[in-house]
């Protein structure tokens, strides 16, 4: 079940929410004119072959792959991880998963995020 992470790190211009459990990363973008969505996140199967599922009001849907960051050669550094384009999304798969581990959101951001990936069946 995703859990609130209190207090995360914001950036000027929007507001950030952010949640995990050990599937998902979800970061949600609310404008500060209002409480609308501008965009989320939706980082899936961690630890294995994470990939993102990503949205934005003005560009739409994308869909890439996480490169973590970590070098193997250099055991002790770890870069910022990077999103590289990532082919078709597994849609249904992670829906099936989301709505599960969504429902401990509040209803209005589960149903936002389950349209918006019921949406993405094109990447």
């Amino acid at each position: 079940m995703l859990k609130e992470i209190i207090e995360p790190r914001q950036n000027n211009g929007e507001t950030r929410r952010v949640f995990s459990d050990e599937y998902f990363d979800l970061y949600v973008w609310y404008e500060n004119t209002g409480n609308s969505i501008s965009g989320f996140q939706l980082c899936y199967d961690k630890g294995n072959f994470e990939r993102c599922l990503d949205w934005r009001k003005v560009q739409g849907y994308n869909h890439f792959k996480v490169d973590n960051g970590e070098d193997p050669g250099f055991a002790s550094f770890k870069m910022k991880p990077v999103l590289e384009p990532c082919g078709k999304v597994d849609t249904r798969m992670v829906l099936e998963k989301f709505k599960m581990s969504g429902a401990s959101l509040e209803k209005d951001l589960c149903e936002f995020i389950i349209n918006k990936i019921g949406g993405s069946e094109s990447l």
